[in-house]
């Protein structure tokens, strides 16, 4: 089985959910071909405010929270129907966790994205995510309210394990 090109991927705003004072942002991937490939590790993520400045946020990857990185196969899939809403189509994805509200009172120790740079493990191309919508076309705000930093990134993960984060 071949790695995965850039040229048959596509990667958006997947969906969020928040529980706890933390925030988890899903990034789907999408495999458009037919053929099945494979990513693995983390991916480099560039964070920028809506005027296009970049986010001074230190990004890590793994914790607690996530599993180990692993090879992840990556098939064309269909949309995934749940009983609150329609999620497009993706293969896999990671997530982004973060503080979603500020400490104390002060909400101006948070930062809003406006959009990212994504490059996936092996791949060359980079992709720009706007977090403008989500799946079923619902306003989303991005709001990263790590002062300090870090910002957790998981590794690739598949479908399922994303969904399990942030599909519910």
């Amino acid at each position: 089985m071949r790695r995965c090109s850039g040229t048959n991927l596509r990667v958006g705003f997947f969906a969020g959910a928040g529980a706890a004072g933390t925030a988890l942002t899903g990034i789907g991937i999408a495999n458009t071909s037919a053929t099945p490939c494979w990513l693995g590790g983390g991916p480099a993520v560039s964070l920028f405010s809506p005027s296009g400045r970049a986010i001074s946020q230190t990004t890590t990857y793994g914790s607690h929270y996530f599993p180990a990185a692993a090879r992840v196969v990556l098939r064309h899939m269909e949309p995934v129907l749940s009983q609150l809403m329609r999620y497009p189509a993706i293969s896999a994805g990671f997530v982004i966790a973060s503080r979603d509200f500020a400490n104390g009172t002060n909400s101006s120790t948070c930062s809003v994205v406006g959009s990212m740079t994504v490059q996936l493990p092996g791949v060359h191309q980079r992709y720009v995510v706007r977090p403008d919508r989500v799946a079923g076309g619902a306003p989303a705000l991005l709001q990263l309210c790590d002062i300090p930093p870090p910002v957790a990134i998981s590794a690739v993960l598949s479908r399922e394990v994303l969904l399990t984060y942030v599909g519910r």
